[in-house]
């Protein structure tokens, strides 16, 4: 006897299957969209690879002939009882192989604050928080020299460092957590000269005559770049003041002191950069608006600092007695008309180098949380920049109209941190950093 089929039964079983699908779906779409915020943006084109590291990534930098890229990272807990000290690794750019790893036997428990390749790309300097600068073979993965630019502290290691290579590659400048710019030989490792931040006189650079001595004290120094010809090195120090020294004699010549007012009442770290055709510096940091000088007469030339109304069209709540955004980071475009500045509210601002006119202010993101613009580059043609926040995101923007063309997006739940991003010297390349990882891309300018 065929067994009459209940029609009402099969209907509830399948609206209770459709049911259970629908909440599968929902409850997908709730978890997608919860641990994966960025999920429906639309990502930047033309991942390359990469570039995996264990701990924080602290630095990172192209070679100049675009073919490796150097990191270097943070220490760790090993099996959280024993400290294990960062490392410096050389990347292939094509491949994204990982080339070397240097380790070194630092002398206390050590993080890699800052790394430099040579302007041949033979050699890369790598700055650690032990207070010794290492130079190392980038074909043989070989250790050439340990430069001792301060003696250790087990107590209290160096909280920056910064190098930077003479033009010629010939000698590097060393800046370690003190109030002294070493100078040293590359070749041999010998101290060529020590500039130190507690020297009060000033001689003109023309006539070499005595200015004044009006400065001194301990200050930190931060930094410190050669001039073009590698005859001078300009300094920063925590005071917002430059020096320029003769790298022959070891003589003081001129001092760069802060005419204009401060953004905040603060001693800050100050940074120094020179124009690529070597005429003007570029005097900035955290609480003061970016200063240029003229290299050859030391005269001040304008500061870059917005007023109120500009700034409140980008964010509205800014404090009323703000003038300008600070200096995250400032850099000259490679034809030396523009500079790009990144600071605080996270905004980063375009300036006419030779008139200080304000063309373009770029609004990075929202200012919440004390979000700042911490890096800021123009493309080799100058008709990009990247801008970089501690919000987690790198954006490239259009130099002439201001319009962003892309973001890339950084959804690790990680603290952020300084977040490295550059383009390399032949145009084909950008690489961004989030945490962890360096993430190299292809350039495609239309994107």
């Amino acid at each position: 006897m065929t067994k009459k089929i209940d029609i009402k039964k099969i209907k509830k079983i399948l609206f209770s299957l459709d049911m259970a699908m629908v909440l599968s779906i929902f409850a997908i779409i709730v978890t997608v969209f919860y641990f994966y915020p960025n999920f429906m943006v639309n990502k930047p084109k033309g991942l390359l690879h990469e570039l995996n590291h264990n701990t924080l990534v602290m630095d990172a930098t192209f070679s100049p002939d675009s073919k490796y890229i150097a990191t270097g990272s943070s220490g760790s807990l090993f099996l959280g009882l024993f400290n294990v000290s960062g490392a410096t690794r050389v990347w292939d750019v094509e491949s994204g192989r990982l080339l070397h790893t240097f380790h070194a036997d630092y002398v206390r428990p050590s993080m890699i604050k800052s790394v430099k390749f040579s302007p041949d790309s033979k050699l890369i300097a790598s700055c650690a928080t032990d207070g010794v600068v290492r130079l190392w073979d980038v074909k043989s993965g070989k250790l050439m020299l340990s430069l001792v630019h301060r003696t250790p502290d087990t107590a209290a290691p160096m909280s920056y460092c910064k190098i930077n290579f003479s033009h010629n590659g010939k000698m590097l400048a060393t800046a370690v957590s003190d109030w002294n710019v070493k100078v040293w030989n590359v070749e041999t490792g010998q101290l060529l000269q020590t500039f130190s931040h507690t020297t009060s006189e000033s001689v003109d650079l023309e006539t070499r005559q005595l200015l004044h001595d009006t400065i001194s004290g301990y200050q930190e120094v931060y930094n410190g770049i050669f001039s073009n010809d590698d005859k001078l090195v300009i300094t920063g120090d925590g005071d917002v003041t430059a020096k320029i020294w003769d790298v022959k004699t070891g003589n003081l010549l001129r001092i760069l002191s802060n005419p204009t007012p401060h953004l905040f009442p603060y001693k800050s770290r100050s940074h120094v950069t020179l124009s690529n055709d070597g005429k003007q510096i570029m005097l900035y940091s955290d609480y003061f608006n970016p200063e240029i000088w003229d290299l050859n007469t030391g005269a001040f030339v304008h500061v870059l600092a917005s007023d109120m109304q500009t700034i409140q069209k980008f964010v509205p709540e800014a404090r009323k007695e703000r003038i300008g955004i600070g200096s995250g980071n400032a850099n000259f475009s490679h034809n030396n008309r523009l500079i790009i500045n990144g600071g605080f509210l996270n905004l980063a601002q375009i300036w006419q180098v030779n008139t200080g006119e304000l063309l373009l202010t770029l609004k990075h993101g929202e200012p919440k949380g004390g979000q700042w613009v911490e890096r800021a580059v123009f493309s080799p043609s100058d008709d990009f920049v990247l801008t970089a926040s501690t919000d987690g995101t790198t954006k490239l923007w259009d130099t002439k109209s201001g319009r962003l063309v892309t973001t890339f997006y950084d959804t690790s739940s990680d603290d952020h941190g300084y977040k490295p991003a550059e383009f390399s010297n032949n145009g084909k390349y950008i690489f961004t950093t989030k945490h962890k990882t360096v993430s190299v891309w292809k350039f495609i300018p239309n994107i």
